[in-house]
């Protein structure tokens, strides 16, 4: 048998173009590049810790998110439809290369093989069961990449926090500030600062730690900070070791002393003796413990007690004696062991490899790189800061933002300890206290002597370490430049090694086997010259063959089965005759021609009792496969609409658990709906040939030339819809579109962070009433209050913490005492069960505030108003007394006179005026300002009334003297319009239910109150959350609000524009502009003042209530609770609403395409489906069309469709009646034919089968009635 031929226009064997050799090897480089790239990518996110960094990564613009998000998916798609195209030649093509074999095939393994119309799934099964290799290694890897690596991909990218770290320029100041500018810049804010980080959890500043101080170093680029970033470099940190010994009881002259190694020591019989009884009163309480402090040195001399007088030798003069006891609780009792220690600071400087957090630059490691020196006395002075210790206040006044010389006191601090707050009549000693706050140990832990110079030890780091802050704090003037290192937490998109390995190794099996086809294509018999795409083309291949179509002949009604059980033990081939190809039927080779008998056992008339059409069409098919989409579409909705506001729970901690379920099973559920629509646009790529023929007068184009199967189905649209098979071309869009629905199903859900609210009981342990307030106690008769249940908030203390609370919330912001915002204080409430990962308290609950009601105050001679002040500069310890005097009127229009008086000026923070450097001037050329914020009382002879109504008024003014005669000698200057504003201020209380919202510690976070709330009740509802008069709550906190002190009440001229009291220094903050200050400013018009002064009246009240709630509201005794809700902060899964929304749409597409589909189905005319060669050339092995093909096999498809353009036939599908007999021979062109033709109502005789045909005119061929046919053939 001759295979090849030279010559013939069709010559050389044909191979598909998805076959040949360069695409196939495309296919084997693409997978190994994606393979490289993967592992490229994976070498870089494992070395980079990822590919794309972002502070937060879910907001990255599109540009960026779609390369990790969406476009994998897009690839992985775009490789699917590649090897889809090359998955379905190989299907396709396999009978014929079955047939091409030299001994042939049987006919079930070559012409009734029907691959393309296989559920993919299946495919590689049977394949492996008839050992057809190339079809298994194809659909397997179509199986592996629709299953496999396209859901499995989805997987591959995902969101993390990672670390990144690089070498960066850093600069390093040169130099701290000298000893002259410590003393013209340093001011008392340093303290302050100590007091908020010990007693308000106050944020360190920067490049301090509790332990010491850094000096300080930058990047050269200020780069945009990453989250968690640190700075690593070398520099200096500054810090010191405490060295402690017990003291030991010695009789030196028969005194008896504590006494050190050094040579220091304190007599037994001062101090704390351990001989002091548990009792007393008010602040002279003797409690359970007792402490005492001692420092060397008294520059400012203001200690009680000093070791400089000659208890310690001069060079011992850094050590300080320290003592803690337990007092006894009853007089008879011996006295108690005392706990002593002499202790001695040794500062340092060392040089050291740092690491700080950006961007407030805390410590976090300081590793020694070089030994420890002793800090030169010409970057700071030590003993001055000691000194300061042991007064607890400063040398000089260095005039800045604080408004005060002294260190904040701590009294009330421990004024609910169980620790005395005097030492034989004295304050506690400021170091005493402070050493309680600065370590945290129980009080009776600091009897051990080791504890207690820990103790010790930790006050004293914070406060050098602080101080130093302020020392080292340059303006990076002149720096030198070092390499440090940048390290930063950041949002990254990482590559999965998991996902990507999986998605590896499906690549290189893909690989392997399209190097396996590739091989093939070389090695295998290929006996095609053209492709074998249309029914012409096959027509072609038997039409020269009369014996096979004669046998073929007697299957056109016959089932598929029928047929693989006639043909399927024969052998065919396809052979090459030097001029054509031709399937021919080989002899039968089996034992007594069994196949041949088998072949035409198959009666030539035997109907059937029912024509077919695809099960996919059929309504036990459709109605699944639309439930499954309905059911797809609404769950979607349901996901989304469960998913707001707070996303769905996390199914799992374990990332690759949660990669699958939001990633993967998507996409799988997206690529399972492909292959269902891709069998579906086979099915009517094979039926639309045999849907046009119906209709009586196709042409050979649209008909039995059109080819549909040489295509994958995703690009039949353009061709369906240019020969308007509008069906075909819809379900072709579904198929294209269920890649787009992989990529949306891909990037449906992510996850973030959100807040979750759940309902929950909530408990108030204290009620909405306030106890008994006895409000002439406060601070200012510290030393002769009964401490009694009526004192409400005054337990001891000088009642000065509300600013510096209010101090450190301005300056640093740490926060507000809990359940206090800038007006109110709300009643505390709590949940009986915190989560770890609870953020938030919310419920409603009553507020407690006040406001301030100002008038304008005008002092003259004409009214009963009046302010003066005498001056004389040259007395400078007494330079000026103030006297003031004004008429108030209560809620029935009743004037009281109210008065202040004796009142110096100027020397309130010591002698002379402020001025700009510190300096006090007594009589300054340049002009000058003057703030007062002082109380006022009633007259001698005033009723109760009277007295209250003055208590709880305010006199608040600021006052200029342009100047320049500051002052004149022994001279009354009155206060007018002219050069002062004065208002009289009383308050009036707020309450009222507000929706609170606090995080675990009680810090408000928001609040709402009802936009009709009446936040001023009258006087009988107010009364109701007090257990007596209202008023003693403003005249307490009047106590310690208007203090006669100076920073408190101001009265101080000033030729600078810091403030002398607290209230001026939050106003200063509040408008952020010293022009209430600034002497060369006009006065403040009294709408700007008493709104401003208001504001911040309201903030130190309800600072105030904040930090004394617990001693001002009664204890809730009702055991109720409160409805709220709990806030936890979660990674939740939301879904994509970009995605949700496109799946939707798709899916809703899907579903209404589907129905379409249903109702516009082939009909049933066929007696089986056209899915294999055998049973197409069944469809016209009877008829006369084929002779049209008769002698083409040699030609092209283009010259065949050449050569049926010039035939010019017409064909159709249809009832095909037995031919007239002309002599012995039947007729072909003589055929009728059953039902109308064209339409002229006369119908075809005998009923036979439908069949293919040549027609002169139109003739349509009704649905099966139910009664069967007989023959079915195309003419």
């Amino acid at each position: 048998m001759k295979r090849t031929a030279s010559g013939d226009i069709n010559c050389s064997p044909w191979k598909p173009f998805a076959l040949r050799a360069p695409i196939l090897a495309c296919a084997v480089l693409i997978s190994w590049a994606l393979i490289i790239v993967l592992q490229l990518l994976l070498a870089k996110s494992q070395r980079d810790s990822g590919i794309i960094f972002a502070a937060n990564t879910s907001e990255l613009p599109l540009s960026c998110s779609f390369l990790y998000l969406y476009f994998p998916t897009v690839i992985a798609v775009v490789y699917s439809l590649f090897w889809s195209w090359i998955d379905l030649e190989t299907k396709r093509l396999e009978p014929y290369y079955q047939l091409s074999k030299s001994e042939g095939a049987f006919g079930k393994d070559s012409l009734m093989l029907h691959y393309p119309f296989d559920f993919i799934p299946f495919v590689p099964i049977r394949a492996m069961r008839n050992r057809h290799w190339p079809v298994f290694w194809a659909s397997t890897v179509m199986v592996m990449i629709t299953w496999g690596l396209v859901p499995i991909q989805a997987g591959i990218f995902a969101t993390s926090t990672v670390t990144k770290s690089s070498e960066v320029p850093m600069l390093v100041p040169t130099g701290p500030l000298s000893l002259d500018q410590q003393k013209e810049i340093v001011t008392t804010q340093y303290m302050q600062s100590v007091f908020g980080i010990t007693w308000l959890n106050e944020t360190l500043p920067p490049y301090m730690s509790r332990l010491l101080t850094l000096a300080p170093f930058k990047t050269q680029s200020q780069p945009a900070y990453g989250y968690q970033e640190t700075w690593s470099a070398k520099t200096t940190s500054y810090g010191l070791d405490l060295f402690c010994q017990e003291g030991k009881r010695k009789m030196i002259n028969e005194t008896e002393y504590y006494t050190s190694s050094n040579g220091c020591r304190f007599p037994t019989n001062l101090g704390l003796t351990g001989n002091n009884t548990i009792g007393g009163n008010a602040v002279l309480e003797v409690k359970e413990f007792s402490t005492f402090y001692v420092g060397y040195w008294n520059y400012i001399g203001e200690a009680d007690y000093y070791l400089s007088d000659g208890s310690c030798p001069v060079e011992a003069n850094h050590t300080f004696y320290a003592a803690f006891t337990r007092n006894k609780r009853l007089a008879s009792d011996p006295p108690e062991q005392l706990t002593t220690i002499f202790c001695e600071p040794k500062y340092y400087s060392q040089e050291v490899e740092a690491m700080v957090t950006v961007p407030l630059q805390h410590p976090v490691k300081a590793n020694p790189i070089g030994p420890k020196s002793p800090i030169s006395p010409a970057i700071y002075n030590t003993s001055v800061l000691e000194s300061r210790m042991n007064s607890a206040g400063e040398e000089a006044l260095v005039r800045g933002d604080m408004p005060s010389r002294t260190w904040p006191s701590q009294i009330e601090r421990i004024s609910s300890m169980n620790l005395s707050q005097s030492i034989g009549g004295a304050d506690l000693p400021f170091m005493a206290a402070f050493m309680i706050g600065a370590s945290d140990h129980s009080l009776e832990e600091y009897l051990d002597p080791q504890i207690l110079g820990r103790a010790y030890e930790s006050a004293y780091r914070l406060i050098f370490a602080r101080a130093m802050v302020d020392v080292l704090n340059t303006s990076w003037a002149t720096t030198a430049g070092t390499i440090g290192t940048r390290e930063y937490k950041t949002g990254a998109v990482i590559l999965v090694p998991a996902f990507t390995y999986v998605v590896e190794g499906l690549l290189g099996v893909v690989s392997v086997f399209a190097i396996a086809l590739l091989y093939l294509s070389f090695t295998r018999p290929r006996q095609l010259r053209s492709d074998p795409g249309t029914i012409t083309a096959v027509m072609s291949l038997v039409a020269d063959d009369t014996s096979l179509l004669s046998d073929f002949g007697h299957f056109d009604c016959c089932t598929i089965e029928d047929i693989n059980t006639a043909i399927g033990k024969r052998k065919y081939c396809l052979e090459y005759d030097g001029k054509q190809s031709l399937i021919r039927q080989l002899d039968d080779t089996t034992p007594n021609g069994t196949a041949t008998k088998s072949a035409t056992s198959i009666s030539p008339t035997r109907g059937i009792s029912k024509p077919v059409r695809p099960i996919e069409f059929s309504l036990p098919a459709i109605v699944p496969f639309i439930t499954f989409q309905v059911c797809l579409a609404v769950t979607l909705a349901l996901l989304y609409q469960r998913s707001q506001p707070y996303g769905l729970a996390l199914p799992s901690k374990n990332r690759i658990v949660r990669q699958t379920l939001q990633n993967y099973i998507p996409t799988a559920i997206a690529t399972i709906i492909e292959p269902i629509w891709i069998v579906v646009n086979r099915l009517l790529c094979m039926l639309q040939p045999l849907e046009e023929l119906r209709n009586g007068k196709a042409t050979a184009k649209k008909s039995i030339a059109l080819d549909y199967s040489s295509l994958p189905p995703q690009l039949v649209i353009w061709k369906a819809i240019r020969s308007c098979h509008f069906i075909l071309a819809a379900v072709c869009a579904m198929a294209l579109l269920a890649n787009v629905l992989a990529i949306a199903f891909s990037g449906l859900f992510n996850e973030n962070e959100v807040e979750v609210s759940y309902s929950t009981s909530l408990h108030q342990h204290f009620s909405d009433k306030f106890v008994s307030i006895n409000g002439s106690v406060g601070p200012q008769n510290i030393f002769y209050a009964n401490l009694d249940s009526d004192n409400a908030a005054y337990q001891g203390g000088k009642g000065m913490d509300q600013f510096y609370i209010s101090v450190s919330n301005t300056t640093t912001g740490t926060d507000l005492p809990p359940w206090t915002d800038q007006k109110f204080m709300y009643v505390p409430f709590e949940v009986g069960e915190v989560t770890t990962s609870t953020e938030y308290l919310v419920a409603t609950t009553r507020a407690f505030g006040a406001e301030l009601d100002c008038t304008e105050v005008a002092f003259s001679a004409d009214n009963s108003s009046t302010g003066t002040i005498w001056t004389d500069p040259r007395l400078k310890l007494a330079t000026g007394t103030a006297y003031f005097s004004i008429t108030v009127k209560d809620g029935n229009g009743n004037s009281t006179t109210c008065f202040r008086a004796g009142q110096d000026i100027w020397n309130a923070f010591g002698t002379g005026v402020q001025t700009a450097n510190g300096d006090e001037d007594p009589c300054p050329k340049d002009p000058t300002a003057l703030e007062a914020v002082l109380s006022v009382q009633a007259l001698p002879n005033a009723t109760q009334q009277q007295q209250s109504l003055c208590a709880q008024t305010a006199l608040v003014g600021w006052a200029r003297n342009p100047g320049p005669d500051s002052c004149t000698n022994n001279s009354t200057k009155p206060f007018d319009q002219t050069n002062s504003m004065f208002m009289a201020c009383r308050p009036k209380i707020l309450t009222g239910l507000a929706k609170v919202r606090v995080d675990n510690e009680g810090h408000i976070q928001d609040t709402t109150f009802a936009e009709d709330a009446a936040l001023t009740p009258p006087s009988k509802e107010l009364q109701n959350f007090f257990t007596n008069d209202p008023k003693n709550l403003i005249e307490q906190a009047h106590n310690y609000l208007f203090q006669l002190n100076g920073g408190v009440m101001g009265l101080a001229w000033h030729t600078d524009t810091f403030p002398t009291d607290f209230f001026n220094f939050e106003i200063k903050h509040a408008i952020n502009s010293s022009r209430f200050l600034d002497p060369s400013l006009p006065l403040p018009s009294f709408r700007d003042a008493s709104g401003s002064f208001s504001k911040v009246y309201s903030r130190l009240f309800a600072i105030w209530l904040g930090a004394n709630q617990e001693k001002l509201l009664l204890p809730e005794t009702r055991n109720s609770t409160l409805p709220g809700s709990r806030i936890d902060k979660e990674i939740r899964i939301f879904v994509s609403i970009p995605m949700f929304i496109i799946s939707e749409v798709i899916i809703a597409i899907y579903i209404l395409v589907s129905i379409f589909v249903y109702l516009r189905r082939p009909g049933k005319y066929l007696a089986r489906l056209p899915t294999s060669i055998g049973s197409i050339i069944a469809l016209f092995a009877p008829s006369s069309a084929v002779r049209d093909l008769r002698g083409t096999a040699h030609m092209s498809n283009q010259k065949r469709a050449q050569y049926l353009d010039q035939l010019d036939q017409r064909y159709g599908y249809g009832t095909r009646a037995p031919p007239k007999k002309i002599g012995s021979a039947p007729s072909i062109d003589e055929e009728q034919f059953k039902g109308d033709v064209a339409g002229t109502g006369r119908e075809t005789t005998a009923k036979v089968a439908p069949s293919i045909m040549v027609v002169k005119a139109a003739f349509p061929v009704d649905e099966d009635d139910g009664k069967g046919f007989q023959s079915a053939t195309i003419a």
